[in-house]
C-alpha cells in the first residue's frame, strides 16, 4: 500500500513536469504559418537601418530597421509624409475639413483641452499648452502613425535635437497599415 501511494505521487509530481518541459521551440510562431490570406505578398524585401546598413538577425548590436530607408527606396517618404495622416504637425498645411483633435487630460484639475495644429474652431494649438513635438510624440505616440511630430522639425531646439540623435526618429510606419 505504501508502495502504491509512493508510486502515485511520483506519478502526479512527474506528469506536469515532463508536459510543460516539452521542447515549444518547435511550435510555430506568428508570422510563420498563414493567416488564411489567399494572396501573395506584395513586398519580400530587404531591411535597411537609419544608415542604410542592412539590416540582418544576429547582428550586433541589433539595430531597429527604418521605414524611411527601406520603403523609401522605391516609395516617396516625402510625398507620403504629406499626406493627411502625416502632416497634422504642420499648421502650414490647409485646415481642410473639421476632424477629431487629440483631447489633452489632466486628471488632477479634470482639464480636457482639444488640441490641433490644424486651424480648427474650438481647438488649441499644442504649442500654446506647452507641448512641443517631443511631449507630443510621448503623450499620444501610441496613437500616432509615426512622421510629424516624430520627426525631427526646423522648430527643435539642440536638446531637443541630440534627444533624437540618442532615441531615432519616429517615422512613419508603414507597416501599421501595410503588413
Amino acid at each position: 500500500m505504501n508502495f502504491c501511494r509512493t508510486y502515485l505521487l511520483f506519478l502526479l509530481l512527474l506528469a506536469p513536469r515532463i508536459v510543460f518541459t516539452q521542447n515549444d521551440t518547435d511550435a510555430p510562431k506568428l508570422g510563420d504559418v498563414s493567416d488564411g490570406n489567399r494572396s501573395v505578398p506584395v513586398h519580400l524585401i530587404d531591411l535597411y537601418d537609419a544608415d542604410t546598413m542592412l539590416v540582418r538577425p544576429g547582428d550586433q548590436p541589433m539595430l531597429p530597421f527604418s521605414t524611411k530607408v527601406t520603403c523609401g527606396k522605391c516609395h516617396n517618404y516625402a510625398k507620403v509624409s504629406a499626406g493627411w495622416h502625416f502632416n497634422a504637425a504642420d499648421s502650414n498645411v490647409a485646415h481642410g475639413r473639421r476632424g477629431q483633435p487629440w483631447i489633452l487630460v489632466d486628471q488632477k484639475t479634470g482639464t480636457q483641452l482639444p488640441l490641433s495644429s490644424r486651424d480648427w474652431p474650438g481647438t488649441f494649438k499644442p504649442e500654446h499648452v506647452g507641448l512641443d513635438s517631443w511631449n507630443f510624440a510621448q503623450t499620444f505616440g501610441r496613437h500616432l502613425p509615426g512622421g510629424g511630430w516624430g520627426e525631427q522639425s526646423k522648430r527643435d531646439s539642440p536638446e531637443l535635437f541630440w534627444r533624437r540623435e540618442i532615441s531615432g526618429e519616429f517615422e512613419i510606419n508603414c507597416l501599421s497599415c501595410h503588413d
